[in-house]
């Protein structure tokens, strides 16, 4: 996870920009893909200066039948660490092998200092009253690596998402500095004056 100042981003209202952050993170989209009903990553404004990650406790990789296949064979003659690590799997999962809900997560508080004050609601139009912060994911594709043996590329061929690398980013403004105004003059609505009125009257203004 790393974090990277954004001098500008759009604001809900589209004549005020903010400057803010980004909060990169890598992910695996398959914890999605395998269970659908639960949302494995969330970023909130906590506190004014600072934000709280949610993310899975485990990487998928570990926890996963298929990725094991392919681990196994890396871990040839090396049975006790491979039992250790199944031993740890399985306290991490029911009987059903359901991740438990209990271990699912694991949670990142991120403190900005006194001096700055957070908000995702003035970025993000559905941040709700929890202040939950917009992501986005970046799948970013590998160039082949000609070091790989055919028989390693034999036992990853199933892998999803082979040579791709899966990051994502969460967003956040800062509303201790003042955005910057964008857009158009609003256009007067005053009642006209008696003078002006008259001026109408007598063929228009000079």
């Amino acid at each position: 996870m790393f974090i990277i100042d954004v001098p500008r981003m759009d604001g809900v209202d589209p004549d005020k920009k903010y400057c803010g952050y980004a909060i990169f993170f890598r992910m695996d989209p398959r914890w999605a893909r395998d269970y659908k009903e639960i949302d494995w990553y969330s970023c909130k404004v906590y506190a004014p200066n600072k934000l709280l990650v949610k993310m899975p406790a485990w990487p998928y990789a570990l926890f996963s039948n298929e990725d094991r296949k392919i681990l196994q064979t890396y871990l040839r003659n090396k049975e006790p660490l491979l039992e250790s690590l199944d031993n740890k799997r399985k306290g991490f999962a029911t009987e059903q092998g359901q991740p438990k809900k209990d271990r699912m997560f694991k949670f990142i508080l991120l403190d900005f200092g006194s001096e700055v004050k957070l908000s995702s609601k003035v970025v993000y139009s559905n941040a709700g009253e929890e202040e939950q912060c917009e992501w986005e994911f970046y799948p970013i594709p590998h160039l082949k690596n000609k070091n790989v043996s055919n028989i390693q590329c034999q036992q990853c061929s199933s892998y999803p998402n082979q040579g791709e690398e899966n990051w994502a980013a969460f967003t956040v403004a800062r509303v201790d500095k003042e955005p910057i105004l964008v857009g158009e003059l609003p256009v007067a609505t005053t009642n006209e004056s008696m003078a002006a009125k008259l001026l109408q009257g007598r063929g228009g203004y000079l």
